[in-house]
């Protein structure tokens, strides 16, 4: 049974931007680095983004309270806070509790590492487009210099655009079957997969 549709729906609770502190001085704001919220207004508070970027990371988990299942981890977070089940099971049901709890936190982590990679990535692209207009200008009034000369502006080390990685976590501890993938990031090695579920 999906769900999904109920809960598609952004949390837009507090997460229209202000761009002015309490005080009336300027604030930072952070625009969500994912292609489909290009343009879109950027966010006053990095806890509105991580939240709002729990939209683009996707996932294959099922309540099990209630057998809800969720496509992307912010409909799972926003099941699991609400589910009725949940509610009214009993006190044999902590595992069942404990294990939720787990993989809610797992996967929160995961669309927040994702965030920041992406954050990241995004900032480098920005440099290097910056850098390859600046260049372009310059040889428009340095012709004379050989190219061999000039500096070279390469993309190498930023994830292509439309490139997909998917993140599967597995431990001994009842979570065997968490994963989540995204578009525009690559997992740099089994370890940073295991720094997600140690406590």
């Amino acid at each position: 049974m999906d769900n999904d549709g109920e809960d598609n729906k952004e949390d837009n609770i507090n997460d229209e931007p202000s761009h002015h502190n309490e005080d009336g001085s300027e604030s930072a704001t952070i625009s969500c680095p994912h292609p489909a919220c290009k343009g879109k207004p950027p966010y006053s508070q990095r806890n509105n983004l991580q939240r709002h970027y729990t939209n683009h990371v996707e996932c294959n988990e099922t309540c099990v309270f209630c057998g809800h299942r969720s496509t992307l981890v912010r409909n799972y977070v926003t099941h699991f806070e609400k589910c009725k089940a949940q509610k009214n099971c009993n006190d044999s049901s902590r595992d069942k509790g404990r294990t939720a709890t787990t993989k809610k936190r797992i996967l929160s982590k995961v669309a927040a590492n994702e965030l920041d990679k992406m954050s990241k990535a995004g900032a480098k692209m920005r440099e290097i487009e910056f850098h390859s207009e600046d260049n372009g200008r310059k040889r428009k009034s340095d012709a004379a210099v050989p190219s061999s000369q000039r500096r070279q502006t390469t993309t190498e080390d930023a994830p292509a655009p439309n490139s997909a990685a998917t993140v599967t976590l597995d431990s001994n501890f009842a979570l065997a079957g968490i994963t989540a993938s995204t578009t525009g990031l690559q997992v740099s090695s089994f370890m940073s997969i295991i720094l997600l579920i140690l406590p």
